[in-house]
């Protein structure tokens, strides 16, 4: 059997913005679990599919197709055609207000939209290039207006039903992310039993409360990695039992090592 075409993954920031940046993949082909964005994700695909999931709803971004991903929506990621190369473009909310004015109502989809895509390439040309900031921010707002025209009238996907005892219990993981964290206690937080809250909490979120707090350890290592923290120091501070429990989530959540994240913030 040949050996699998090694998976390149890059980051690059965009300057004086609140988190906004781009994350190139080539040859990509892990499968990603179920997780979520705090940003609008808007990319490309060059070769290859792209499979996202939402729900039980499988949409597929093929060659020259645009994706948009919502902010807060739970997806899933595949690649079902083997390697795919291609980027995706992170909007920060606030990011997306001051160039925007608002957070354009958007549904998950893929299209191809010869027009937006070449405003994103400008934008990743720019960011590649670096050249002045006052120039890669025109850039990803001519992509964005784009956006909002063309595609922003669609209505929003219906928002999950709320639970109480699953916010109760969601706020508890966000708040004590790095404890050794069981059902029970979640349950007890949520003023439920175990089985009712994970019933509740997967219809309320999207996933089971352990996929939940996977994602928030997640994240929150990122932000550690960004600012520059070890990656064994990362581990122990976001609640992985060792680094080897840190590697297997991020490759889960985000396709890629701990290591090639923190590689990748410090080229950036």
């Amino acid at each position: 059997m040949g050996r699998k075409p090694h998976a390149d993954i890059r980051l690059a920031r965009i300057p004086e913005l609140s988190g906004s940046g781009l994350t190139h993949f080539t040859k990509a082909e892990n499968p990603v679990s179920r997780h979520a964005h705090d940003s609008l994700v808007l990319g490309t695909v060059d070769s290859g599919v792209r499979e996202i999931t939402v729900a039980d709803a499988a949409i597929h971004a093929g060659p020259g197709a645009v994706f948009v991903i919502p902010p807060g929506t739970v997806h899933s990621v595949s690649h079902p055609e083997g390697p795919c190369t291609g980027f995706a473009l992170h909007c920060h909310p606030a990011d997306l207000n001051e160039l925007l004015g608002e957070v354009p109502p958007m549904v998950t989809l893929a299209v191809q939209d010869h027009l937006l895509r070449s405003r994103l390439k400008d934008v990743a040309e720019a960011v590649a290039k670096e050249l002045p900031a006052l120039e890669q921010h025109g850039r990803l707002a001519e992509a964005l207006a784009r956006l909002q025209d063309r595609h922003g009238e669609a209505a929003a996907l219906p928002e999950r039903r709320p639970h109480s005892g699953a916010e109760k219990a969601k706020a508890l993981m966000v708040k004590r992310f790095a404890e050794p964290l069981r059902l029970a206690d979640l349950a007890e937080a949520a003023g439920m039993n175990p089985c009712a809250l994970g019933r509740a909490f997967s219809a309320s979120m999207g996933m089971p409360p352990h996929e939940f707090l996977t994602f928030v350890r997640v994240r929150n290592a990122r932000r550690l990695l960004d600012s520059g923290a070890g990656v064994a120091d990362t581990a122990a501070a976001c609640g992985f039992s060792d680094q080897s429990h840190m590697h297997r989530a991020f490759k889960a959540v985000l396709g890629m090592t701990p290591g090639q994240y923190a590689e990748a913030c410090a080229e950036t």
